[in-house]
């Protein structure tokens, strides 16, 4: 595979979804103009209605408190975090008691845990941890990072004209940010595309104009804390949309293509696999739109010069079932299973043997088939119930069969899948098990987060 599944991108697109998990409207308060108009992520948390969330855990680790209450924060008001053009994190949140807040400050200045930086337009800054710098007024909170000291100054100065600015420069001056308004759930958020990794949007870009810019494709995404069989769930849903007409008629006539999922394969993804993707479609069609998305070309051509992989997605009737299962982060081993309308592209395996590039081939004969080489080494073949399955992780539970395996998930989150057009579901543990150093920083903010679901409207 020439592309990555997860790239060092990645975490910051799990940082955004693991904030979500551990931190807290827009209502009225000029503390929101604080956040930059330019902004490729935005995301929004109303710490009183997200049950779980209300810890917030994010905020008390960077604090230092185990007790939110007297910070000087308004919890009451959303909070705000974003990412800026230039990679930095954002996190912007209303202050109710500006004293409060500032003996905070002064309490973690006497502990070693921040230092104060010279006031700049009137605005108070400390750098926290030091790689965060927080600058405040009397009615906003910002934090921005992380940063290297030699970056701070420059980021204060910065930070200053974002606390000054009024709502005609601030983000509420844009679609992005109506969008995000728009959205009724305790948690939301808008991203561009090149904000988040490329292969975790490849299912949800299927569609746009291969001429269409990352920041033209966005997601929006509403999203609750569940408990579902027994494991912690994200559960978010949401759809791609663009603010290009053109863009967003193409999308939106993408998303037809997706059929109800039956729900044929949801036993088939297992704890500890990183990513699953479910759908039912007419590869018939669905072949012309993969056809068209450069991302997904570039995931299989590798074994597309093996085995004619165009011609077997144009095969499929029905449900389909992708997964990470492991492998390296340029190597990912991926599986795959999908009903087919009929086995004719089985009568072409004996060509695809006769054909192999130098170096590679094809053994095995009546439906199941091993292809070697010196990048890619895997099973594929044809069931007699007219599947199609590819498997590259020799040590998993096969992809054949429904038998009941010890891995799989619970049967109440299994259950979430039927029903839906288009459905990812992500094991934390799973991801963050290959990013040991973004495993340290996430793993406070996570909390108890097992898992992340999401389905497309």
């Amino acid at each position: 595979m020439k592309k990555a599944i997860f790239r060092t991108s990645a975490l910051r697109m799990w940082m955004f979804m693991s904030l979500i998990a551990a931190l807290a409207s827009c209502s009225s308060g000029d503390y929101v103009d604080a956040v930059p108009q330019d902004c490729k992520a935005l995301l929004a948390v109303a710490a009183s209605k997200t049950g779980t969330a209300g810890n917030l855990s994010l905020l008390k680790n960077l604090l230092h408190v185990t007790d939110l209450e007297k910070t000087g924060i308004d919890f009451k008001e959303k909070v705000y975090l974003f990412e800026a053009p230039d990679g930095n994190l954002g996190l912007c949140a209303r202050v109710g008691d500006a004293d409060d807040l500032r003996s905070l400050f002064k309490d973690l200045s006497d502990k070693g845990v921040c230092t104060n930086l010279p006031e700049r337009r009137g605005f108070r800054f400390v750098v926290i941890n030091d790689n965060w710098v927080a600058g405040y007024s009397d009615n906003a909170l910002l934090v921005m990072g992380p940063a290297v000291p030699e970056a701070q100054a420059e980021l204060r100065n910065r930070m200053s004209k974002l606390l000054a600015q009024d709502e005609e420069h601030g983000v509420k001056a844009t679609p992005m940010f109506d969008k995000l308004d728009s959205i009724r759930s305790p948690m939301a958020f808008v991203a561009q595309a090149q904000a988040l990794p490329d292969n975790f949007m490849l299912p949800f870009t299927i569609g746009a104009p291969a001429d269409a810019d990352p920041s033209q494709v966005l997601l929006a995404v509403g999203a609750t804390l569940k408990e579902i069989g027994g494991k912690q769930v994200l559960y978010m849903e949401g759809e791609t949309f663009s603010f290009s007409k053109r863009i967003n008629i193409a999308l939106t006539e993408a998303r037809k293509s997706y059929r109800p999922i039956k729900g044929v394969y949801r036993q088939r993804l297992y704890e500890g696999d990183p990513l699953g993707i479910f759908m039912n479609v007419d590869g018939r069609t669905y072949i012309r739109l993969l056809q068209a998305n450069p991302g997904m070309q570039g995931l299989l051509a590798g074994v597309n010069t093996t085995i004619d992989m165009d011609n077997i997605i144009r095969s499929i009737n029905g449900d389909m079932f992708i997964a990470v299962r492991g492998g390296s982060e340029d190597k990912p081993l991926i599986d795959m299973v999908a009903e087919l309308g009929d086995v004719k592209v089985a009568q072409d395996v004996d060509y695809w043997k006769s054909s192999c590039p130098a170096g590679t081939k094809i053994t095995g004969q009546r439906g199941s088939y091993r292809l070697t080489g010196p990048d890619l080494n895997f099973d594929f073949g044809f069931t007699p119930d007219e599947e199609f399955y590819l498997e590259s992780s020799p040590f998993r539970p096969s992809n054949r069969g429904n038998t009941p395996h010890a891995l799989q998930l619970p049967p109440a989150l299994q259950a979430v899948i039927a029903g839906k057009h288009l459905c990812m579901i992500a094991g934390m543990d799973g991801i963050l098990g290959a990013h040991k150093e973004a495993a340290k920083i996430l793993k406070p903010v996570i909390g108890d987060v097992d898992m992340i679901v999401f389905c497309m409207k």
